[in-house]
C-alpha cells in the first residue's frame, strides 16, 4: 500500500481486488474523493458478481456528502434479484442536479439519476428477458422509463410489451403505472394498444390491470378494433394468463369474453373466445364489427352465441375451432330478404372462417322475387369468404324447389350463380297465391331456373318449365272486350285444354321480364256465342299450337297481384311505423261489388250518429 501527499493524497492496494482511492480538496471546504469500487457477493434477495461502481464526490461538514457528481458507467458481470437474472451489463448513469446520491448536513439522503438508453438482457424465471428504453429516471423511491420495450419468453413466441411511459416505486413491493402501451402474447392473433393501467410485482409474480384497444394482428384485419376496460394479466412462474371483455367502442355492445393462457418455457398456449350473446339490430350491424360482411348481409336483426378456441404449439403451429349459432335471425342478402334463419356452425378453422361440411340452416322465408318458405340449406363455409351450397330445398306451390350445389364468392365483387330446380310445380296454386281474379290455370310443371345475382340485381337466364302429362287447362272468366272480332277471339280462347306446355323465362326480376309459352296439342273448350261456336267447330279437328310472348316487369307484376290480396305489403314501406307492430291492429277488408238488375230497394241506414268523445279523449 502506498500513500501519496501533495495537493491531494491517495493510497493503492494491489492484488486480486485492486482499487485506488484519491483524496483532495473540494468546494466549500469539503474533501473530494474518487475511486472505483468492485463488489462481489450476496445481498438481501439476490447476488452480484463483478459490480464495478465508479465513485466521485465530496464529503463535507455535518455528515453532508455528494457522490456521483458526473456521468459514469456502472457495470456488472451477473446480477440476480429475486427471479430476475441479468448477464453482463453496462449502464450509463448521470446525476440529476447536484449528484446521484447526496445529503445535506440536516437533511435526508437523496438519490436522483438518469440513465440514457438503458439495455438489460437476462432471464425472468426460466424465460429469456430483454428490456430497453430511450431513457430512465430515478428519483428517491420512484423511477420511470420513456419509450420502454420489453420481450419475455422464447424467441419464436415471446410476450412483447412497449410503453410510452412506465412509472414505478420501490417499497415492500414494486408497483407503478403505465400509459401508451401495446402488447402481444405469443401467437395470439390479437394486438393490444393504447393501454393505460397499473402493475404490481409481488412474491415473484407480476400482475397488470389495464384498459386497451384490441385489434387483429393479421395484415388484412378480419375485425375492427374493440375496447376492453378490464384487462387482467398475470405472470406467475412459467405461465402468463390474461382475461378481458371486448366491447364495440361506439355502442358498448359486448362482443366476446377472452381468456388466454401461455407457457413461457414452451411457447405453447391457447385462447378462449366466449360470445354470450352478440345482438344485431338497428343500432348495431355486422359491418360495424367486420369488413367480411360488407356486401354479404345487411339489416341484420338477431343474436349470435358460441365459443371459439385458438391453440398454438411450441413449434409455432396455430389451430382454431369454434361453434356458433343463431335462431330466428332476419337479414337482407344479395338474393333477397331472409327471415327466420336458424343455424349452428362448427368451425374447423375459426381464423380462416372455414367450417366442416354438411352444416344445416333452416329459413322461414326467402324472397328472391317470389317468397318461398320453410327452406333447409346444407352448406359449408370455405376460406377467403367463400360459401359452398351443397343443397337447398323448399316446399313450393305443391312441389319442391331445389337449389343445386354451387360456390358463392363473397370475398370480391362477383356474380352469384344459383340454379333452382322445380319439381311438381302446381300452376293453380301459384295463380291463386297471387290473388288474380277471372283467370284459372291448371297443370303440374317441372324445370330449372338458372339465376344470376350481381350489383345490378337478380335475373333468370334460360329458365324452362315443362308440363307433366296429361297437361292442364287455361280458363278465363274475366271481363270480355267489346267488339265482334275481339269478343269472338276471347270467347274462342277463354277455355283451352292442353297436353303440353313449355314455359321459357328470361329477364331481370326487378325489370323487364320475357316469358315465352309454347302450347301444343290444344283443344278448345265450349264457346259462348254463335260466331265463336262456328269458329270452334271449324278448328276442332285441326292440330293447334299456340306461341305466346309476354313482356312485363316481373317483380312489379307479382307485387301488384299480392297487393290485390293484401295491400299492407304496398303501404308498409311508406308508413312511419311498422304495420306489424303489436300495438297496432291492422285488418284487411275485402269488398265485393255486385251489380243488381232492377228491383233493388234502397236500404235505410238506422245507425245512430257518432257521439262526441268524452273529455280527455279515447284510447
Amino acid at each position: 500500500m502506498r500513500m501519496r501527499c501533495g495537493p491531494g493524497f491517495g493510497f493503492e492496494k494491489r492484488g486480486p481486488g485492486m482499487f485506488a482511492m484519491h483524496f483532495g480538496p473540494g468546494p466549500g471546504g469539503s474533501t473530494a474523493l474518487s475511486t472505483l469500487a468492485q463488489l462481489d457477493g450476496k445481498f438481501p434477495g439476490g447476488r452480484v458478481q463483478a459490480l464495478r461502481l465508479p465513485i466521485q464526490g465530496q464529503v463535507g461538514k455535518g455528515g453532508s456528502f455528494a457522490f456521483g457528481t458526473s456521468c459514469a458507467v456502472v457495470s456488472f458481470d451477473y446480477l440476480r434479484m429475486s427471479s430476475l437474472q441479468l448477464g453482463s451489463t453496462r449502464l450509463p448513469v448521470c446525476p440529476v442536479g447536484r449528484a446521484i446520491v447526496s445529503k445535506s448536513p440536516s437533511g435526508p439522503v437523496l438519490a436522483s439519476a438518469r440513465m440514457p438508453s438503458p439495455v438489460l438482457n437476462g432471464r425472468l424465471g426460466g424465460s429469456p428477458f430483454h428490456l430497453q428504453a430511450a431513457s430512465g429516471l430515478l428519483t428517491g423511491q420512484q423511477f420511470g422509463f420513456d419509450k420502454l420495450g420489453m420481450r419475455l419468453g422464447r424467441e419464436t413466441s415471446p410476450i412483447l410489451f412497449d410503453a410510452a411511459r412506465l412509472n414505478g416505486r420501490f417499497g415492500r413491493d414494486l408497483s407503478g403505472n403505465f400509459a401508451g402501451a401495446s402488447a402481444t402474447i405469443g401467437e395470439v392473433p390479437l394486438l393490444l394498444s393504447d393501454g393505460v393501467g397499473k402493475w404490481l410485482y409481488r412474491n415473484k409474480d407480476l400482475v397488470v390491470d389495464s384498459s386497451a384497444m384490441v385489434s387483429d394482428r393479421n395484415p388484412d384485419p378480419r375485425f375492427y378494433p374493440l375496447k376492453t376496460d378490464n384487462l387482467h394479466l398475470a405472470i406467475a412462474r412459467d405461465y402468463v394468463r390474461a382475461t378481458g371483455a371486448l366491447h364495440h367502442p361506439a355502442t358498448g355492445a359486448l362482443v366476446t369474453d377472452v381468456s388466454i393462457e401461455h407457457q413461457l418455457s414452451s411457447g405453447a398456449g391457447h385462447a378462449i373466445l366466449d360470445v354470450p350473446g352478440l345482438a344485431f339490430g338497428p343500432n348495431f350491424q355486422p359491418d360495424e364489427l367486420t369488413r367480411l360482411t360488407e356486401g354479404v348481409v345487411a339489416l341484420v336483426n338477431g343474436t349470435v352465441k358460441g365459443r371459439g378456441r385458438i391453440d398454438w404449439a411450441s413449434g409455432g403451429k396455430v389451430t382454431s375451432t369454434g361453434d356458433f349459432a343463431t335462431a330466428g335471425m332476419d337479414l337482407a342478402a344479395p338474393f333477397g330478404p331472409v327471415t327466420g334463419l336458424t343455424t349452428s356452425v362448427h368451425f374447423t378453422d375459426l381464423l380462416e372462417m372455414e367450417s366442416a361440411p354438411h352444416q344445416v340452416a333452416t329459413i322461414a322465408t326467402i324472397n328472391p322475387g317470389i317468397t318461398v318458405t320453410d327452406g333447409v340449406i346444407h352448406y359449408q363455409l370455405l376460406p377467403h369468404n367463400l360459401v359452398r351450397i351443397e343443397r337447398g330445398e323448399w316446399p313450393f306451390m305443391g312441389g319442391r324447389l331445389i337449389l343445386h350445389e354451387t360456390i358463392l364468392n363473397f370475398g370480391s365483387p362477383s356474380a352469384k350463380r344459383l340454379t333452382f330446380e322445380l319439381q311438381g310445380f302446381d300452376a293453380k296454386m301459384f295463380i291463386d297465391s297471387l290473388g288474380f281474379q277471372g283467370i284459372e290455370i291448371t297443370g303440374t310443371f317441372d324445370g330449372v331456373l338458372p339465376m344470376i345475382f350481381d350489383e345490378n340485381g337478380g335475373r333468370i337466364v334460360g329458365g324452362r318449365l315443362d308440363s307433366r302429362p296429361p297437361g292442364g287447362r287455361l280458363h278465363y272468366t274475366g271481363t270480355k272486350p267489346e267488339g265482334l272480332v275481339a269478343g269472338t277471339a276471347v270467347n274462342l280462347l277463354s277455355d283451352i285444354r292442353y297436353r303440353s306446355m313449355i314455359i321459357r323465362l328470361d329477364g331481370d326480376l326487378a325489370g323487364e321480364f320475357a316469358t315465352r309459352l309454347t302450347v301444343d296439342q290444344v283443344s278448345l273448350g265450349p264457346s259462348h256465342g254463335l260466331l265463336a261456336g262456328l269458329v270452334r267447330s271449324a278448328f276442332s279437328k285441326l292440330p293447334i299450337r299456340l306461341n305466346v310472348n309476354i313482356n312485363a316487369p316481373f317483380r312489379a307484376l307479382i307485387q301488384m297481384g299480392k297487393a290485390f290480396k293484401d295491400p299492407t305489403q304496398v303501404i308498409a314501406p311508406v308508413m312511419p311505423f311498422p304495420v306489424d307492430s303489436p300495438a297496432l291492429k291492422v285488418e284487411v277488408l275485402s269488398t265485393v261489388k255486385e251489380e243488381q238488375k232492377g228491383g233493388a230497394k234502397p236500404t235505410i241506414d238506422t245507425t245512430p250518429p257518432p257521439q262526441a268523445p268524452p273529455p280527455g279523449g279515447t284510447k
